[in-house]
């Protein structure tokens, strides 16, 4: 069985994969990315497709990779199913980016490996900042922009959306505030 037909037929790591707005991806054996989610490229800078012609350690800090590859081959000898540690990414334009890594093997009825699933968290938050409508700087982080970008959702809608919300969540505060206080004869 190829990681493909595994993928076709698990329809729970599709739907898993849709909605889970943490960077992911998979591997194949010979570390190069098969598979990678938007949560990813928007933390990397990259599209789906410059990430699709790499190599795990390609991105990754020249120092963390002998560690990293030790891991990976003890998955491939199968004498451990998954591992985590702690490394460094860079973004295309090459700014570091600390991160703890959990991989975790995928094998046939063979026990051999078909591929690998990487997930990825950021060891701070990542945000990027834009403008608003009245030019004010707003920090979004890079998962709400992977739901977006994901969910093809127009950036002005969700703000003017998210504004509405923030708005009438105000405005409830003010009215609670204003019945208490008349309630209580302030």
């Amino acid at each position: 069985m190829t990681w493909e037909q595994l993928w076709s037929e698990t329809t729970f790591h599709d739907r898993l994969w849709d909605i889970d707005n943490r960077p992911r991806a998979f591997v194949n054996t010979q570390n190069k990315f098969i598979k990678v989610n938007q949560a990813l490229c928007v933390l990397l800078g990259y599209t789906e497709h410059e990430l699709l012609e790499k190599r795990w350690d390609e991105i990754s800090d020249p120092t963390d990779t002998p560690h990293d590859q030790a891991e990976v081959n003890k998955l491939l000898a199968g004498t451990r199913q998954s591992y985590a540690m702690s490394k460094t990414y860079f973004t295309k334009n090459k700014s570091p980016i600390p991160i703890t890594l959990t991989v975790h093997a995928f094998r046939n009825e063979d026990n051999v490996v078909l591929f690998f699933d990487s997930k990825i968290e950021p060891d701070k938050p990542m945000r990027v900042q834009i403008v608003d409508h009245k030019n004010n700087p707003v920090d979004i982080p890079t998962s709400t922009l992977a739901w977006i970008a994901k969910n093809k959702i127009n950036l002005v809608i969700a703000g003017t959306l998210l504004a509405g919300m923030i708005t009438w969540f105000i405005k409830t505060l003010f009215a609670i505030y204003e019945a208490g206080a008349n309630n209580v004869g302030v």
